[in-house]
């Protein structure tokens, strides 16, 4: 049989906040998908901590300037201030959008096991905590956050997901037939 890895998926809410992430397996990637409910919200973070704490963190910042470009960077806390974008940006597929009732929308995929040499990304993989803020912008750059959040438990991500067996179907089997003797 052939096994075919699961998604796996979770989530987190808060009032004015939503998180949802998608793990593959298979392309050893994750999808996170953030939105703000706040209208007067004009940036969104995301960060990877170990320690709840912001300063250490893998950090992921999504926004449109004033030119109205989308703007999805990865960056890393060194200290408690607008974190320093990486040398190398591990995040694709980055979308920032707003919606309906000014609802702001980030979108992005970074993958399980970073191949950035600086030390600033954490491997995503085993249990971290999710850190989440969200503010204005002073011109075209994030401002202090207005709000923040963090998951009180550490999340778990795991990349080897477990795999399900693929369903098939048996051989067909031609029934026997007899040749006459001639």
């Amino acid at each position: 049989t052939t096994e075919t890895p699961l998604p796996i998926t979770g989530n987190f809410s808060r009032p004015q906040l939503y998180a949802e992430w998608t793990v593959s397996p298979e392309d050893q990637t994750v999808r996170f998908l953030l939105r703000s409910f706040s209208p007067t919200t004009q940036w969104l973070g995301f960060g990877i901590s170990d320690n709840q704490r912001m300063m250490g963190s893998d950090i992921i910042l999504g926004y449109i300037d004033t030119q109205g470009q989308a703007l999805v960077s990865d960056r890393f806390a060194s200290a408690y201030s607008l974190p320093d974008e990486d040398a190398s940006s591990q995040v694709t597929d980055g979308s920032v959008q707003r919606g309906d009732g000014g609802v702001l929308e980030v979108a992005f995929t970074i993958p399980c096991r970073s191949d950035d040499t600086s030390g600033n990304d954490i491997v995503l993989e085993g249990s971290h905590y999710f850190l989440f803020a969200q503010g204005v912008l002073l011109g075209d750059s994030p401002n202090y956050h207005s709000s923040r959040h963090f998951t009180r438990m550490p999340r778990v991500i795991d990349c080897t997901a477990p795999t399900a067996p693929e369903t098939t179907m048996p051989p067909t089997v031609e029934p026997e037939t007899t040749l006459p003797i001639s």
